[in-house]
């Protein structure tokens, strides 16, 4: 008996099209989750530390929120190819203090509809339904008063059908686990300039004074991760197992603007999936790919595998925010290009986002796409 599991094409397709140009499992563990973040094109690892969102993006940044916050991002997932796809993200933060960090937590869910199983002549033998999720846990804290490290772990279900196609034994149901790495850098004094000749000495040599160029000093921030660092996951079998997809990011984010009243935040940021074939079956494990996946196919084509993300985010007064951004992938690597925008607004402990992704296709199928987040400050409620 033969299964046409339609939503193993669509699950392949759709891998292809949302991320970079490399088949691995449980993709939905790289949509942003946040309208915050999506907001400004879809980066975050530098412009993390205001939000329970952090826990996705830099889980280093979790020590600057020393306030008890939850909030929660709804998404109906591919509007333009189906109705009945949608993604919900719950995050957490606890803080313990300033010296010892914050620790955080999330659940991720993708609901992927129900689906139809057939036999070989299309003869309908039934209806199931298909999910993924994952729950996981991080940590943040400052080492020093420049530096923060982070990590987090999460454990991933992946339940795509109970079934398995043709003669195959296994079914579509895999399980794993995935850990972070993350750091951040904000300088409390940070300055760029030029070393210029103030006098002469007896020997006729120079010395030589610092002239400043620009004072970054609490503006700047330089913040790095990798996510998703574990086995591969098997559903079938391990010659059909899947990485998970392990990604790297790094990015730089600057106040442009810096007034009492309002303030303006920019950034720009890199992301590479770290995955490498081996061959045309198999792809190295994941303590390997994250070297090899710099130079496998030549430095400057992997290089041009990256996305590339950049936007920025208004804020007045803490109240109300308003958001842009630009996402960037190369034709070769997925061609995905759109426009984020986003707004927010904070009233007393509650705060409510929302994003809308714009792209230059009309048929692509993130076009339209719109998250809303809804988050609320416990500390202030318990008060």
């Amino acid at each position: 008996m033969k299964a046409k599991l339609t939503l193993f094409v669509f699950f392949l397709w759709s891998t292809a099209v949302f991320s970079q140009v490399t088949t691995t499992a449980v993709p939905f563990l790289q949509i942003a989750p946040d309208s915050r973040s999506s907001g400004f094109g879809e980066g975050g690892v530098a412009m993390a530390g205001k939000d329970p969102n952090t826990v996705f993006w830099n889980p280093a940044a979790l020590y600057r929120i020393q306030e008890m916050k939850v909030s929660i991002t709804h998404s109906n997932w591919l509007p333009q190819l189906t109705g009945d796809l949608f993604y919900d993200y719950l995050a957490f933060v606890y803080p313990l203090d300033e010296e010892l960090g914050s620790l955080g937590a999330h659940i991720t869910f993708l609901n992927l509809g129900e689906n139809v199983r057939t036999d070989q002549t299309g003869q309908e033998l039934g209806r199931f339904l298909s999910w993924e999720m994952a729950v996981g846990v991080s940590y943040g804290v400052p080492v020093s008063d420049s530096w923060s490290i982070g990590t987090g772990g999460r454990f991933i279900y992946s339940r795509l059908s109970p079934f398995g196609t043709a003669q195959e034994e296994g079914r579509g149901i895999a399980s794993g686990f995935g850990i972070d790495l993350a750091f951040e850098y904000h300088p409390t004094r940070f300055s760029l300039g030029i070393p210029v000749p103030s006098v002469l000495t007896s020997d006729d040599s120079s010395v030589f004074s610092w002239y400043e160029v620009a004072d970054l000093s609490d503006r700047f921030r330089w913040g790095t991760s990798i996510t998703n660092i574990g086995p591969s996951m098997t559903y079938i079998d391990e010659a059909q197992a899947d990485p998970l997809p392990t990604k790297f990011r790094t990015g730089f984010a600057y106040r442009l603007i810096n007034d009492e009243y309002y303030y303006l935040d920019t950034y720009i940021e890199m992301a590479k999936l770290l995955v490498s074939n081996k061959d045309k079956d198999h792809k190295y494990p994941v303590y390997q790919a994250i070297y090899k996946a710099w130079y496998q196919d030549g430095v400057v084509n992997e290089l041009n595998k990256a996305n590339l993300m950049l936007g920025g985010e208004f804020v007045y007064d803490e109240y109300v925010s308003l958001r842009a951004g630009f996402f960037y992938e190369d034709r070769r690597a997925g061609n995905r290009k759109f426009m984020t925008y986003g707004a927010g607004i904070l009233y007393s402990f509650l705060n409510v986002d929302f994003s809308y992704i714009s792209t230059f296709e009309e048929s692509h199928p993130l076009a339209g796409t719109v998250r809303v987040t809804l988050g609320m400050n416990l500390s202030n409620i318990l008060e």
